[in-house]
């Protein structure tokens, strides 16, 4: 009886012994034959680091020094959590169900420490020598290792015989540049692993050499509907990929991506350009699910950027050749209410990148963070294609709640960046904002030759804005090489906006202009057209006072002033020639827009009446408007409510420095007991430039993110986000 208590004393003990299961990259137990060599691989091996390779021949633990220091001792601590992993794994009712090969060789290691056998030379010599079948769990352990091993060997066996050397070979090198993040390595090391995997997993044609010689392999031996094959390989020889590095998740994902990569190089077809954007798309689908992971997904940001960029060129080539999408235009419209063009697709992908990107946890401009603006300017670059302006708001709002500093990246993503920002604002009126981020992108595009056409289109935007906030441009701008032939359309606009010259202002801005489809064509007439036309308004009110205004007298509280019919006189005679064709355009056969109003008869439209108004009572009558013309002219032409209207416009802006005497019909200048020297019209016509500036105050630009720090107390939900184009 002693004899047994003890023998069951001692075995219990031992089985309270909490395992030590080791942190680092468990070794496989796994049988791994090398790839047959082949001389034309150099450049995979040159790129691959100096280690053991992952499909190493040996049928051994190798306990070298590489190996051992990785090794858990006796006397090392290891983590509770674990130890209670371990054991919890073999006290399962159906470990051979349950249990990954990551779970069987955690506990393998923690047995080998356990029992302080670090020299056994082979997983199954130890299992055979220390763990006997018929003891429950680890009989069950032992059978599911010797199955692991016995599945990986036919599959080896079955590719060697195939002659599949080439795809091996590569994901050799591909394993290689995952294991550069495991702890332990150098900085340097984990910075240049994402660099070669993103040279190494290349999309576009002519491909090197090494490749045809891919392609031809992948072909022959994994050919179309072969594809689980195809992953069963990548799930094989990708070991870091698939049970985690340092302890971490998996990244089955990126298996997921290596298969479709594989795919998309064995069936490429570059002269088929619908086919390759649907496969170009599926490709990055899968990257973009690979690169989302938290912990190895910064590996994927060089092949990202590459894959987008290709997605976004390939969409907005498609999307300008309408008779190669049109069936696919036809299917969106039965599909969809609203047919959704294949730039906004892109757009939509390339917007899950950026989404990634921005929630990445990383300090400073590790990760994925260095890659934010890269995708915000492609993003961009979309939708400004596709004419989807609006919707880059939602671009320019998750870049100033989460993206560092725009000043800490590289200077053409922010030449980029506040090109596309500025756009935005000027398409949204908000033109002093547009000014501030484009001044910002010109002055940091370098002035050089190859950057002229940047640098001028830079400068068409910064133009306009300027004019429009009354910010003439000096002459020696014009001299500027990417200034060539912009002074013959903006100098006039200047000179007319300088003299008030409002009849030449109708037809410079007129659509039979010969350089209106110029204008149109970069988006900028119209703003020119109706917001220069105040600038126009307020020289010529400062001239009609200046010639015939009243000085006053502030002895007796007489402020200057100015009828307001003097001012509807000039406008009648201005707004008059330039409604006559000849005397506008100095040039016979061109009409001003304002002809449409003169006609000998009333056009029938005129007296259109909706039905709903028929019954009406409550309309005012013709002879109670106030709006009384001083002129008998039939043309319609400005009268004294409608000058009273610009005064009032002028004022409410801060370009005029008055106030209106209704009952008297004037305009009376005031704070003039404040001028301090200046004159009349200094005071009355304050500097526009000015104005705007000192309305605007410091204001900071939207989108333009400058103070480090994420916006606080704010979630920002990227992922259920309404797609563009939905």
């Amino acid at each position: 009886m002693g004899k047994s208590t003890g023998r069951k004393k001692s075995r219990d003990e031992s089985q309270a012994r909490s395992p030590r299961v080791s942190a680092s990259q468990p070794i496989h137990p796994h049988p791994h034959p090398h790839p047959h060599h082949h001389p034309h691989h150099e450049p995979y091996n040159n790129h691959r680091p100096n280690r053991p390779s992952p499909l190493s021949n040996c049928t051994t633990v190798e306990d070298g020094k590489s190996d051992s220091d990785h090794l858990p001792t006796n006397k090392s601590k290891q983590p509770k959590k674990q130890k209670k992993a371990a054991y919890s794994h073999l006290n399962q009712e159906d470990s051979r169900s349950t249990l990954r090969p990551i779970d069987l060789l955690a506990i393998f290691h923690a047995l080998r420490a356990e029992l302080g056998t670090q020299n056994e030379q082979t997983v199954h010599g130890f299992l055979k020598k220390y763990i006997a079948f018929g003891e429950g769990a680890f009989s069950i352990l032992f059978r599911r290792i010797v199955d692991v091993q016995a599945e990986w060997t036919r599959d080896q066996q079955v590719w060697d015989a195939m002659g599949i050397t080439v795809v091996q070979t590569f994901l050799q090198g591909i394993s290689g540049f995952i294991q550069t993040q495991k702890e332990g390595a150098t900085q340097q090391e984990k910075e240049e692993g994402p660099k070669r995997l993103a040279e190494w997993l290349i999309i576009e044609p002519p491909f090197p050499p090494q490749y045809s010689e891919l392609i031809a392999e992948l072909k022959s031996s994994f050919p179309h509907g072969n594809e689980e094959e195809l992953d069963k390989l990548c799930t094989r020889l990708l070991p870091e990929a698939r049970e985690g590095i340092g302890g971490n998740s998996t990244w089955i994902p990126f298996i997921k991506f290596m298969v479709q990569y594989f795919v998309f190089l064995r069936d490429v077809d570059p002269s088929n350009l619908l086919r390759t954007y649907d496969q170009l798309s599926q490709l990055v689908q899968k990257a973009s699910s690979a690169f989302k992971d938290a912990i190895l997904g910064h590996m994927l940001l060089g092949s990202m950027q590459l894959y987008c960029k290709l997605l976004a060129r390939l969409a907005i080539g498609l999307d300008k050749q309408p008779e190669l999408i049109a069936g696919l235009a036809e299917e969106s419209v039965e599909d969809d209410a609203v047919p959704v063009t294949l730039p906004e697709r892109a757009a939509n992908t390339v917007r899950e990148a950026l989404a990634a990107t921005l929630q990445d946890k990383s300090d400073g401009m590790s990760g994925k963070r260095g890659g934010i603006y890269i995708f915000a300017n492609l993003c961009l670059k979309i939708l400004f294609q596709c004419k989807k302006i609006r919707n880059c708001s939602h671009t320019f709002n998750s870049i100033d709640a989460l993206s560092p500093p725009l000043r800490m990246y590289p200077k053409p993503q922010q030449v980029t960046y506040l090109y596309y920002l500025g756009r935005f604002h000027f398409s949204t009126s908000h033109f002093f904002r547009a000014q501030l981020a484009l001044q910002r992108a010109y002055d940091l595009c370098p002035p050089f030759e190859q950057f002229r056409k940047q640098r001028r289109l830079i400068l068409i935007y910064l133009l306009t804005s300027n004019i429009i906030l009354g910010r003439m441009p000096a002459e020696v701008l014009w001299d500027k090489p990417e200034s060539r032939g912009l002074k013959e359309r903006f100098d006039p606009i200047c000179t007319v906006i300088k003299k008030g010259d409002l009849a030449t202002f109708r037809w410079l801005t007129s659509f039979d202009n010969e350089h209106a489809s110029w204008f149109l064509h970069f988006r900028i007439f119209l703003q020119i057209r109706n917001r220069c036309e105040v600038l126009v308004l307020r020289t010529l009110a400062r001239k009609v006072f200046a010639l015939n205004g009243d000085p006053g007298d502030l002895s007796i509280s007489r402020s200057p002033n100015l009828q307001i019919s003097d001012l509807v006189h000039i406008l009648q005679y201005l707004e008059r020639r330039a409604l006559n064709p000849i005397l506008a355009s100095d040039r016979p056969g061109r009409s001003h827009f304002n002809m449409m109003f003169v006609r000998d008869t009333v056009p029938k439209t005129a007296y259109y009446t909706d039905p709903d108004f028929e019954d009406a009572e409550d309309l005012p009558e013709e002879e109670d408007d106030e709006r009384i013309l001083v002129t008998d002219d039939p043309l319609i032409l400005p009268d004294m409510f409608e000058a009273e209207s610009i005064v009032a416009s002028l004022i409410n802006q801060g370009l005029l420095n008055a106030f209106v005497a209704h009952k008297m019909k004037r305009i009376a200048i005031k704070d003039m007991k404040k001028a301090n020297g200046r004159s009349v019209l200094d005071v009355g016509f304050p500097n526009v430039w000015e104005v705007v500036r000192r309305s605007n105050g410091n204001a900071e630009v939207p989108g333009w993110k400058v103070r480090e720090g994420r916006a606080g107390g704010q979630t920002y939900n990227l992922g259920a986000v309404k797609e563009i184009g939905a």
